[in-house]
Formats: C-alpha cells, structure tokens, sequence
C-alpha cells in the first residue's frame, strides 16, 4: 500500500479491501515488472503478479535495510483482487501464511495445517470464546499472553516517546540538509556527496510533514541549476515527489510544485522528465486547495508540454484547461493574463494547434476578450486565435466559437501587433470560407481599410491580406469597391510603396485584391473608373517588380468585352501595344506567356482584337521569335486557333501560310499542343476541305496512340467530312478508318464523351454509305463489330453518342446479307439495351429495330425470346417504373404494338406474352384510337387466346379492350376481338367479366348488318359457351336482346350445330322463370316454333325444356297458349326421337300440366286443335311419369281449378267458374275425353287407374256402357286409392327433371396467319454542324477564377517561437504590482500553513477565526525570484522553511515593470464592463463571498483564487464560460468588500 500511495496510484483514504486489479498492474508497470509470461506468452494473472510484487517489495526492504516503507508492509487483499473471481490461488499463496505453532484461538486441528482448507478457515472462523481457567494449559498460555501484552504496552509507550523524539531529530537533519542547499559553497557537495540521497531517505521514512516540507524546499533549491537537476532525475526523484504530494500537506505540495517547477524551466530536459513520470505528481498536484500551487502546476505542465505528443499532448491540453477553470480568469486581470499567456505558448507548438482547438480551450479565449477587455489580454488571445487558425481543421470551430463580435474589440483595443493577429486570423477564416457574412460590412470594411497604415508594416500586411481574400467575394468587393473606395487607396499605396516602404507580400496582396475585383463583372465598371489604373498598369507592366499580378489584372480585364469601348481604341491599342512589346522583350518565359494569354484573352473576349492581332505579320512574328520551345508553341497555335474561329480570318490564314507553320510546329510541340492544331485544322475544315495531300493522313496519325484532345478535333474533322457526299464516299473506302474510330471509342481518352461523339458520327455516316460487302465481312472478323457493340453498351455515357451507334448499328443490320450473322454478333441486344436511357430517340430506334426483326419472326424467334423482347415491349407500353429509359410516345407505343402483332404468331413468344401485362399493354395501344393500334392489339390478343396461357388475361382489362374493339371496328379489328372473346369463353375464369361486359355487346352485334357470317356464328359460339357455363349470364343474355338475335340467327342459319346451339340457348335463358314475360315479349315463342318442326332429338329435348321452364310461370302460361304453345308441343311430339322421346315426353306432359292449374289456361286449351294430339301421343308413351302428368291433366281438366283469373287479373268465382268449369268439361266430353281415361287406364300404373277413375267420376253421367265390367272396375278404382295421392295434382310442376345434355364448348373457327406488316430498313444519316462552329477548347485563362491570394507561410508572416516559461516571467505577487482588481472569491484553506494574522489573535491565535475588522486579515507572503528560478530561500532569510517558502508571483508584470502610480493601471486601453460586475481600476477593491458562514483570503496568488469544490460546469453563454452558473453579480447581503492598500490587505465590512 505504501508503494501505491508514493505512485500516486491509490488516495490516502483507500483501504485495502477497495483494491482493484488494475491498481496491481499499474504498480507492477512502475516496478517494470512484465505482466506477461515470457514463456507461454500469455498475460499472468493477478495471483501472479501479486506474488512478484510480495517478491519484488521484500528486495526493495532488504536493500534499504530490511524495512519497509512508512513502517508498513505490503497488505495483499483477498477480497476484491482475487475473492470477486472465486478466491486467491492457494497453491501460490500458502507460503505467504507461517504454520501456527500454537492454537492461540482455539482452531481445530486442520485449521493449522498450511493447507487451502486451513487457510480458508482461518479467514472465515469466526472466534470462538474459550474458558481459558478450566484448562492447565489455556491457564499457562493466559499469563503468557497477559505478561506479552504488558511488555507491547511499555513498548507502545516508549515507541511513542522516540517517534516524537524522532521527529524532532529528522527536522533538524531536514534544517541541515536545507542549509547546505542554500549555501552556494555547499551546494555541489550537497548534491554529489550523499546530501541528494539523505533528503530522498528522510522523506521517505519521514510522516513529519515540517521535515516533508524541508525535504522538498531543498530538492527545488537544487533544481535550479540544470547539472543538479540532471543528477536529481538521476537519483529518480520524481517518484519522491508522489511520495510528498501524497504524505505531505498543502505547504508540501506548494514546495513540491515549485520544486518540479525549477526542473521543467531547464532545457533539455522536457522529455527525460517526462519519462520520469512527471505527468503523474502534477496530476495530482491539480488537486492542490491552493492556487499557487496550482499555478506551479500548470506551468510545469506547460513547460514540458513541448515534448509530448499523441495522447500524452491531448493528456496535457486537458490537465491545463482543468487547472485554468479554478481560476477566476473571469474577474482578475492577473488569472487572465496568465491563462492568455499560457495557451499562446501551446498554440506556438505545432502538436497542440489541433488539440486546442478540440479541447475546448477557444470558448477560455472568448471568456478572456469579453470579461477582460485590456490590451495585454487581446495581445495574447489575438496570437493564439491566429496560431490556431493556421491549421485549417480549427477554423470552421473559431468561427463557430462567436469570434466574429470579438474582432472590432480585438482591434480596437489591441496593440498594432495584436491587430495584426487578429487580421491575419480574420484572412485565414475567409480563406476557408467562413465570416465573410461579419466582416462584409461597410463599418467593418472601413476599419480594415484604415489600418492599411504604412507606418506599421505587418499591421498593413495584414490587412491587405483580409482585403486580398475579400476580394474573393462579389458582395464584400462591392462593398469595398462602392462605399469604401478602396480602389483609389489601394492605387494609392502601390504608387508610393517605394516612398512608405511597404513590403513586397502587402502589395502583391493588394494587387491581388484588384485583379481580383476587376474580374467581377458587376464592379468592373466601377474598378475602370479610376483614371490612373491604366497608367499605373502599363507603368507596371514595363519596370514594376509585380508584373506577374499585374498581367493577372489585365487578363481579367481583359475578359470583358467592354473593355474596348471603356478605355477607346487609342487606349486599347497602347494596351495591346504594350503587352505585344512584352512578349517580344520580356525577361522571363512566364511573362512571355502572360502576354499572349492577355491577346488570347482579348481574342477570345473582343472579336474585333482578332483581326488587329492577325495584321499583316503575326505568323511571321511567331515564326521569327523562334520555334524550339514548345510551351510558346502551344500559345501560338492557341491564339492562331482563335483567330481561326472568326470565319473571314480563316482564308488568310491559309494564305498566309498557316498550314506551313503548323506541319512545322507538330514536330516540336507537345501533345496538348497537336490537340490545338487538330482544331485549327477543324476550324479550316467547315471553310475549306482539308482533303490535299498529307492532311488526312496527319489527321490519322493525330489519332494513333494518343488520348488527348487532338482525337477530339481530329474525330470532330472526320466527322465533318462524313457529312459531305463526296469526301463521305471517300472516307467509306478507307478500310482502317473504321476500326481506328471504334478503337479509339474502346480505349477512351481526354474528353471521352465529345471524342466517341464525333467518332460515333462519323462512323454512322459511313455505315450509311454504300460499303463493299468484303469491308462488311472485314469488320466482322476483326472484330469491330463486337467492339461496336460493346463500346455503345459499356464504353459511351453520352446519349446524343449512344443514339449515332443506335443508328450506325441500324444501318448495319439494314443489310440483308449479313443481318442473321449480325443478330448472332448481339448487334440486336446492344439496340435493345439502348432503350433504357432517357431519350426518347433512342428509344424509337431501339423499337423500330424490334419490329423490323419480327417482321422476321419465323428465323428470329429464338433470339427474340432469348432476349425476352416480349417482356421489354410489354414494359414500354405500360410505362412500367423499374424499366429505365424514356416514356414511350405515341409511335413508339404502336411500334411496340405492331411488333408484338408479329411476335404474337409464334406460339413460345406469345406464352411468353402471358407472363407479363400484356393486357395493359394492348389495352395501351388501343387508347391511341388508331386502325392500325387496335389491330395491334386485337391480333395479339386473338393470337394468345388460343393459347392454355391466356387465363393469365382474366379480370384484367382484355375483355373491355375488345369490347371497345368491338364497338369502334374496323372489321378485321371487330372480328379478331370476336374470335378473341369466343375463345375466352372456353375457360371458366373468363365467365364473370365476359358476362357482365362482353355479352350484351356482342348479343348486340348480331344485328349489326356490316359483320360477316362467320363473326355472327363466332358469336353464337360465345353466347352458348356462356349460358350454357355461368348461369349468372342468363338475366344478362335476356335483358340484352338474346332472343332476337336467336331470332335473326335462325332467319339465316339452318345448320343443325348452329341450330341446336341456338335451342340450347334458349333452353338456356328460358330457366330464368323471373323474365318470362321478357321472353314472350322478345318473341321467344315463334323461334321455338320454328325450331320444334326440326327433327333433332337434341334440339327437340333443349325446346321441350325450355317449354317446361316457361309453363312454370303463372302470370305467362295463357299467352304462351295464345302464342301456339300446343302447336309447339305437338311438334316436340311428332317424330321419334329414339332415347331422347321419353324425356321429351316428360317434358311436354309436365308444360301441359303447368296448363291445366288455371282454369280460363285449361279452357283455351281444351279447345286447342292439337291438344287431344298431344295427349293421344302422351298416352301411348310407356313411361310411368308421363302417364301419370298425362293422367293428372285429364283430371285437372275435368275438375273445378281452385284459381280463375279475370283477363284484367282479378280474381273470379261463383256462377262465372262454374259455367267455365262445364263448358271445359263439354269441350273435352265432346272430343273423346273419356275413351283417352280408359285409355290411360289401359296401360298405366295403378296410380294413373286411380286417377283415370276420379276423371270418370267427375263424368259419371256421360261414362257409356257403365254395366261392361271393364268400366266398373275402373270406376270401383277408386275406391283403393289413396286420398293422399291428389294433394299434389293441382300443383305447377318445375323443370327439375336431370339434363343428360352435355354442352361442348366452341372456340371460333376464325385463323389470322399474319400482320402484313413489312420492316424499313432505310439507312439513317448523323447530322453535323453546317454552320461555321468552331472548336471550342476549354483553354486555362487566369482571369476566369481569379488571382488565388497567397496563404500565409514563414516566410510572409514570422511565427513566435515557444518559449520556456520561469517563475520570474510572472513576478512576485504583491497587491501593488497588480493593474486592477475584479470581484474574487476566495476560500480559506484550514492546511494552509503559510495564512498568518498581522496581529495576534485574542481567542489564542486560532487560525480558522472570521475576519471581520480591519485587524483581521491575512499578511500575504511575498516571493523572491533568484536566477531566473522561483525558490523558497534566500542567503539572507530565516533558515525556517516554512518562514522561507514564498508564493510566486504569475502577474504579466512584476514590480519593476509596473511603472505607475498607485491608483491606476498606467493604460488607457484598459477597459472595464460595468455590467459584467467589473470593477474600474481606479478603485481596487475586490468582495468575498460568505461561505459556511465564515470567509477569509488567500494569500499566496493574487486573485486568481476563485476554489470551488465542485468542477465547474461550462454554460451555453459565453460570457458564462467555465463557470458553474451564469455569472451575476452577488447582492450586497451575500458579500463583504476587501479593500486592499499597497502594504497589504485591510477588511472592510
């Protein structure tokens, strides 16, 4: 625990059950100890290195004389360490433990064994009391223990009497040692000659703290001389510096901090002491109550600061600004210069310029401007903030540290220095675009302006290079330029900066500044006011020493085209004059060079300069300056390039010999430099044909092998002479052309995209020509073909180039020759995938290929469908969102339409079609209202109905489209999208949507009188299909006008198919009982009629049910007998049907029946010619339920209905239903009624006897030979009947009887082998520009960007150096070296020992008393500075340490350097807020807050003592920075006013 404490690794107060491993570790660091098994490799456990550290702690005792330090030994816990993983190793700890020799407590036998079982119940037995006086031996062992305890007690005594006797004897030692330190004479012996070692023994075996104190005064007294200070690092006294921080009081550390101090201001030693662990006692030394100490501290940490790096430097920046929070920087001036001038020494070294800006310390700077306004504050804030800004990262955090409403202060109240400072931050911050918006303001500017003093050289520099970066900008140049006037000033201080001695970097920033300016176009007009710029300019350009800038100036001048007309053309031509004089005499290349950029600037911007330049001798001119360089060479052509684009100039060009000169020119230049004659050549191109001799192959040879701009200019020739017939025709016999394009497309090179653009022309072009066939087959085995391909789908981004390889791969698929071969090179695919860009061009050549190959589709089937062609055009048409490219227009829309048309024939493509919404799609293609769209769409879907796939169409939008197909035509149109929904309606999904929306239409068709037969049969097939397969369709079918279409078809069909589908039909739509009024209205009764004379068994059974389903119906059964109802079952009755005669029997004698329920039906029935026809044939029938219905409408008919129904519906009885009754009765008396019942009874069942004998009962009076047996028996036949059996006679009899019809459905009979449609193939042509365009190349003109300002480097600014700060560069602390004061707070630190009262103290010199009077108060000690060091004695002092140890002064300024009287701050700068509480300096005073009911001052700093316990917490305010709460001014009831004097400090209440 001892070693932990010295190391500083463990507090005072730590017990050792709050041990942790990591506290083991950091020891065995210290130790050096490896904490990993050289062996194995493996980390050791804490068991492990707690038995190296048992180990290494007793060589340590051994070597210092078998005693541990501070009388303590090592105490290894067994709780937390080792307990918290399950127990310590007891194998590695059982030696620790001695056997016990004899049961003092009473353990049981094991207990003593050395074992884990013993060890264990030795740490948890509890004690367990014996009776010690029964026991011989426990009686013996008591007086042992009673005698040891007596003798530990007399021991105790006397240990205590030497350990006083001890301390007294270390201090005298400690007195000595301190006197030989301070002796000059001693002091090498003292150091060299065991004084150094004598002083580490004491302190470590000393707890005295006076000795501790004496201990450290002695080794700071030493550290002030660098060969001492050297041996004491030797003698490794920084771990004895933990070791008095730590056992040492207040006064220690103070003595211990000025030791570590005086070590840190020699040089040399930043990085040894540093790796003596001298971070480790400052940080603790942080912690210090008093301030003094800490400023010690913060100086230390400062001075050694230097050396540091990576996370030891952030570890310092954060130990400073920790300490720099504890002093109330806020309110004292002293705290703040003191802070200022600390974190401008770090910001000095380059490893800190980032970690001060990330640790916070910028809001520390804003605090010091805003709460101490003085000069000596915005002196060393303005470098630190400037220092800071050099690093671009810490700029965007100044800004956002509210800087911006600090600078005008910083300028206001700062030294020349300082303002420079600040500036030269403000041009760093512009510089990486920030604040612009705070400084571009006409006061501010107008500031900046004004200090442009020539008396203060870097002040001037300084702000010339703000003005420099505000240039930059359009708004703050107008306001320099319009409300300013910095022009006329600025011209001003360049005209006479010979005269001023303005330094060489502050004009060529103000020359920037006006470059920069004149390249604004808003201000320009306002820049070429000043009269005098032009003369200072071409002053300038001819012996000025900035003519590099100045060129820069008139080349942005020279951008405007105004600038002709601003200065006249005497003027312009001297300009001109002038810099063609420079060219031609100028000292340097680079001036050269300026100068003809200034007359391509002219050229480009004022075309009336070209002709000028040009003359009569400009090409000779450059030809005479020589040709050999070729940087010159490459401005020549530049500006002869120019020239070249005014179109009359291009004429002379040639005849001046420019060709000449460019063939000679090609062999020097670079290049870049054939680029520019590549487009003079361009440029002559669109005026001349460059056909000669030698031209096209140097154009050829510009495109082998290179990448530059040249290919642009040279493909943008070719392609200009592909637009021309005659040179096109030329260039198509070219056999190399063509794969050097497509190379140079493949290979890519400068301004790729305008290069493949031309190159993709050009080739198109030629492709359009006529090629010879063996060119053709070239192409394709060198591979040129696929490199096309791959090149427009991979290699090209520009879609203008992408649609000229659409078109030059059309044109080659447009010969038939070799179009197979072509679609296998993936020629097609290629066209295909350039439908996916965004141009709807693209897109129509894209389609247009498609549909010229399906037009082909029998030998390009495969291909389409590997392609999945189907699946893209369907896409198109539907505008489906995951397809990219451009939405398909009106053509492109019947384009993809006519080619699914052609790919609709093939069976694969077209179940293909099925997979995707074709529906959508030809629903698509029908909007467009066109014949040839809704053919489109009719054929494609006619085609996919035959197909198992087409259920893919159902509830979608397919039926609809042909139903509008239907309705709109034309013909061939109507009839696919019949056939269509015919063949739709063989499959069940179909039946709901072709019911609700397909049939009434087509029902409706029917009558159309323009459709062919088949179309109408095509619709019969439908209607059968669905009647006879969704019964929901019925009602539809009715309320349609099914009936008379079946009217009409019947008129003209006599086929028995067509026939027997139409009485299906019927049979059908007549099982809807609910319509049958509909039914007889539409005229359903002739149509069976008619079909009943046919002598088809099937048909017959469809209209015998259908009769049966109507006779249902009451309301309709007598005009169905009206509309010769008998007639039709007469007819249903008169041939053999073979099996099908019963069920059509059935059928008749339930409709008869259903007749016979209503007696005003049974009567019009009864006088029916053919009804007894019918009868007879019913009764001859041998099936049982016809001759049981036949049976039943006898009797019926015979007896009284129980209904009779007036024509106008009501309801009729008595006399009027018996005179019907009876007449119903003669009737059937009349025609043979009762031979039919004995008839009946002849050859029916007992049922039907039964019935018969009711019948000749009702006619009993008319029954002839009544005594013939036969007629008895079957009038006593009655009497077996059942009375049951006649409920149900006078009941309608539904059509329930099963139907062995089976309905076959029919698709149409309707084929379509072909669209008709014919591809076109006529080769596509590439416009180019016809008009005179000229080559535009993008060419470096300085004065489009502007003059960059030049960033600040050593070598324009001087940047301070760090410096080592001592403890004399603060002074001694004394009150009247002090400038001002502000509101303190101070604490009193009861350890204090130095705090002494002027006078004693009446309750007996107690030093925690309140000082409430002017007798109370606390005498401040002064320090002495000796050497440049801060020490704690001098020769002539009290030998008394603690008399000696003096606090020292970190006042900027001490005594000496204070020249003014008391009173004042001899500055007229310094400046005070009243609202921030601070006092003015005329006052001095300061206030104490109340604490705890008791306050006092400190006495050892000056009145940075603002302690507060807890850390203090940093608000949103600036003002309030590092402070726990906003800062106010505490009310008058919570504080008391010091008023300090010179002699010292008196207390006011």
């Amino acid at each position: 625990m001892p070693y932990m404490l010295s190391y500083g690794i463990v507090s005072k107060g730590t017990s050792p059950s709050d041990l942790t491993d990591s506290d083991f570790k950091d020891l065995a660091n210290k130790f050096k100890i490896k904490l990993v098994d050289s062996k194995y490799n493996r980390p050791l456990s804490v068991d492990q290195i707690i038995r190296q550290l048992w180990n290494h702690t007793e060589h340590l005792d051994v070597r210092r004389g078998g005693r541990r330090v501070g009388n303590a030994s090592i105490v290894v816990p067994t709780t937390h360490a080792a307990a918290d993983r399950g127990g310590m190793n007891m194998s590695a700890t059982k030696t620790k433990f001695k056997e016990l020799d004899k049961n003092y407590f009473g353990l049981p036998p094991y207990a003593l064994n050395r074992t884990a079982e013993g060890i264990v119940y030795q740490c948890r037995k509890p004690y367990e009391h014996r009776d010690l006086s029964r026991d011989a031996d426990a009686t013996s062992f008591r007086r042992e223990l009673e005698h040891a305890l007596d003798s530990e007690r007399q021991q105790g005594d006397t240990a205590e009497h030497k350990k006083a006797e001890n301390h007294i004897a270390q201090r005298k030692v400690a007195a000595a040692l301190s006197a030989m330190a301070r002796n000059e004479a001693m002091r090498s012996v003292f150091v060299y000659k065991g004084g150094v070692d004598a002083v580490i023994k004491l302190a470590y075996e000393s707890t005295d703290t006076e000795v501790l104190s004496s201990c450290a005064s002695s080794i700071g007294k030493v550290a002030e001389y660098l060969d001492y200070t050297t041996h004491l690092i030797e003698k490794n006294v920084i771990p004895l510096t933990s070791c008095l921080i730590e056992n040492g009081d207040e006064q220690t550390r103070f003595c211990t901090a000025i030791a570590i101090c005086n070590m840190t201001t020699h040089d040399g030693l930043d990085t040894t002491l540093v790796r003596a662990g001298v971070m480790m006692p400052l940080q603790s030394l942080l912690s210090s109550s008093r301030l003094d100490t800490l400023c010690f501290t913060l100086l230390s940490i400062h001075n050694v600061a230097n050396c540091m790096t990576a996370a030891d430097a952030e570890g310092a920046v954060r130990l400073c600004l920790q300490g720099c929070k504890r002093l109330d920087f806020m309110h004292d001036y002293e705290s703040a210069d003191f802070i200022g001038r600390l974190f401008r020494n770090m910001s000095r070294m380059p490893q800190y310029v980032s970690l001060l800006g990330e640790e916070g310390v910028l809001p520390v700077l804003i605090s010091l401007l805003e709460c101490q306004p003085v000069t000596e504050i915005v002196d060393s804030t303005s470098e630190t903030f400037f220092n800071l800004s050099m690093l671009r990262k810490n700029r965007r955090d100044i800004y956002g540290s509210g800087v911006a409403q600090q600078i005008i202060r910083m300028v206001e109240l700062g030294s020349p220095q300082s303002r420079a400072y600040t500036l030269l931050m403000v041009g760093n911050l512009l510089g990486s675009g920030l604040i612009q918006d705070k400084i571009a303001k006409e006061d501010v500017l107008n500031t900046v302006i004004d200090l442009l003093d020539p008396k203060f050289k870097e002040q001037c520099l300084a702000a010339a290079f703000v003005i420099s970066h505000l240039s930059h900008s359009l708004s703050a140049g107008s306001v320099m330029v319009n409300k300013c006037d910095v022009v006329p000033k600025v011209l001003k201080l360049v005209a006479e900066r010979k005269q001023n001695g303005i330094e060489v970097h502050a004009v060529s920033y103000l020359w920037t500044a006006l470059a920069n300016l004149a390249h604004k176009d808003t201000l320009f007009d306002k820049v070429m006011e000043e009269k005098t710029l032009a003369t200072t300019l071409a002053e300038e350009a001819t012996n000025g020493d900035q003519q590099e800038i100045v060129a820069q100036l008139m080349l942005n001048m020279s951008e405007h085209a105004e600038l002709y007309t601003i200065v006249g053309d005497k003027v312009f031509a001297k300009l001109v004059l002038s810099f063609k004089t420079l060219f031609i005499r100028g000292d340097t290349s680079d001036i050269r060079k300026t100068s003809i950029c200034i007359l391509i600037n002219l050229a480009i911007c004022i075309p009336e300069s070209r002709a000028i330049t040009l003359g009569n001798d400009l090409v000779d001119i450059l030809e005479e300056s020589g040709l050999d360089s070729p940087e010159l060479n490459h401005k020549f052509i530049t500006l002869l390039y120019l020239i070249s684009c005014e179109p009359t100039l291009c004429p002379k060009l040639v005849d001046f010999g420019v060709q000449r000169m460019l063939m000679t020119v090609v062999k020097t230049v670079t290049d870049e430099g054939r680029d520019v004659i590549a487009a003079i050549l361009h440029n002559l191109s669109l005026k001349r044909a460059l056909l000669g001799t030698g031209v096209l192959g140097s154009l050829v040879s510009f495109l082998r092998n290179c990448k530059s701009i040249r290919v642009l200019w040279v493909s943008r020739a070719i392609a200009n002479m592909s637009s021309y017939p005659r040179s096109r025709a030329i260039l198509s016999k070219e056999k190399k052309l063509v794969p050097c394009l497509s190379g140079i497309m493949r290979t890519g090179s400068q301004e790729a995209d305008r290069v493949q653009h031309y190159c993709a022309l050009a080739i198109c072009n030629i492709f359009g020509s006529h090629l010879d066939k063996s060119i053709v087959d070239n192409l394709i085995k060198n591979g040129t073909v696929v490199d096309l391909v791959v090149v427009t789908l991979l290699r090209v981004n520009s879609i203008t180039t992408k649609e000229a390889l659409g078109k030059a791969l059309f044109n080659l698929l447009s010969r038939g020759d070799v179009r197979e071969e072509l679609v296998k090179l993936d020629v097609l695919e290629a066209l295909i995938e350039l439908s996916r860009i965004e141009l709807s061009e693209l897109l129509e050549l894209s389609v247009k290929s498609v549909f010229n190959i399906s037009c082909e589709t029998k030998r390009y089937a495969k291909k389409l469908e590997a392609l999945k062609v189907p699946h893209a055009m369907i896409s198109r048409m539907v505008i489906n969102p995951e397809l990219q490219g451009a939405r398909a227009t009106t053509t492109v829309k019947i384009t993809c339409g006519k080619a699914i048309a052609n790919m609709s024939f093939d069976n694969e493509l077209a179940t293909a079609m099925t997979h995707e919404k074709l529906a959508e799609a030809c629903n698509a293609i029908n909007n467009l209202k066109s014949d040839e769209a809704r053919y489109c769409a009719a054929v494609t879907v006619f085609n996919v109905s035959f197909l198992d796939n087409c259920m893919a169409l159902a509830n979608s939008v397919a039926v609809p489209m042909l139903v509008s197909i239907l309705q709109s035509g034309p013909i061939l149109c109507t009839q696919l999208a019949v056939a269509a929904l015919c063949n739709f309606s063989l499959h069940e999904v179909f039946m709901d949507q072709l019911s609700s929306l397909a049939l009434a239409p087509l029902i409706k068709a029917i009558s159309a009188a323009h459709l062919d037969s088949t179309v109408k049969i095509d619709i019969v097939y439908f209607i059968y299909n669905v009647t006879t397969a969704f019964e929901p369709s019925h009602k539809v079918a009715i309320e349609g006008g099914v009936i008379v279409a079946m009217a009409k078809i019947v008129k003209v069909h006599t086929d028995e198919q067509i026939i027997g589908m139409v009485g299906r039909i019927l049979k059908e739509v007549c099982m809807e009982d609910t319509l049958s009024r509909r039914l007889l209205a539409d005229g359903v009764m002739p149509i069976i009629l008619k079909l009943a004379k046919y002598e088809y068994p099937s048909l017959k059974l469809d209209l015998a049910s259908a009769m049966c389903s109507m006779s249902v119906t009451p309301d309709t059964s007598l005009k169905m007998l009206k509309l010769e109802a008998i007639d039709i079952l007469f007819w249903l009755t008169l041939h053999d049907c073979l099996n099908m005669y019963d069920p059509i029997r059935k059928y008749v004698a339930r409709t008869v029946r259903n007749f016979t329920i209503q007696l005003e039906d049974a009567l019009y029935m009864s006088k029916e010619e053919r009804f007894i026809s019918v009868i007879k044939v019913l009764c001859k029938s041998t099936n049982d339920d016809v001759l049981w219905q036949t049976a039943v409408v006898v009797y019926n008919m015979l007896n009284s209905p129980s209904v009779v129904r007036a024509p106008d519906g009501s309801i009729l009885g008595g006399k009027k239903v018996e005179v019907l009754s009876r007449d119903c009765k003669d009737t059937l008396l009349k025609r043979g009624v009762i031979q039919i019942i004995f008839d009946l009874a002849a050859t029916g069942s007992d049922s039907v006897k039964h019935l018969c004998s009711a019948s000749l009962h009702s006619v009993a009076e008319h029954i002839p030979n009544s005594d013939d047996p036969a007629v008895l028996q079957l009038i006593m036949a009655l009497l077996d009947a059942d009375g049951d059996q006649f409920g149900e006679v006078g009941d309608r009899v539904a059509n329930d009887l099963p139907y062995s019809q089976v309905a076959t459905p029919h698709g149409t009979d309707f084929s379509h082998t072909e669209t008709g449609f014919t591809g076109n193939w006529q080769p596509l042509s590439c416009e180019v520009d016809s008009i005179f365009k000229p080559a535009s190349i993008p060419m470096e003109v300085s004065g489009s960007a502007g003059y960059d300002t030049k960033p600040l480097t050593s070598g324009i600014v001087a940047l301070e150096q760090p410096v080592r700060f001592k403890g004399e560069d603060f002074g001694s602390f004394r009150g009247e070296s002090r400038p001002s004061t502000s509101q303190v707070e101070t604490i009193h630190h009861d350890d204090d020992p130095l705090e002494e009262s002027e006078t004693d103290d009446p309750q007996g010199g107690d030093p925690h008393a309140t000082l409430t009077s002017q007798e109370g108060g606390n005498q401040r000690v002064r320090f002495r500075d000796v050497q440049g060091v801060v020490t704690g004695f001098s020769d002539d002092e009290s030998t008394n340490p603690n008399d000696a140890i003096r606090a020292p002064d970190i006042s900027p300024r001490g005594p000496s350097a204070s020249g003014t009287p008391k009173g004042g701050t001899g500055r007229k700068d310094l400046r005070r807020k009243s609202s921030s509480g601070i006092k003015s300096p005329g006052r001095h005073k300061k206030q104490v807050w109340e604490e705890s009911g008791r306050s006092s001052t400190a006495s050892v700093l000056p009145s940075i003592l603002n302690l507060s316990a807890d850390k203090p917490q940093v608000p949103s305010d600036t003002l309030g920075a590092l402070q726990g709460t906003e800062y106010k001014p505490k009310s008058p009831k919570h504080m008391v006013s010091v008023q300090r004097s010179f002699s010292g400090a008196r207390i006011m209440s």
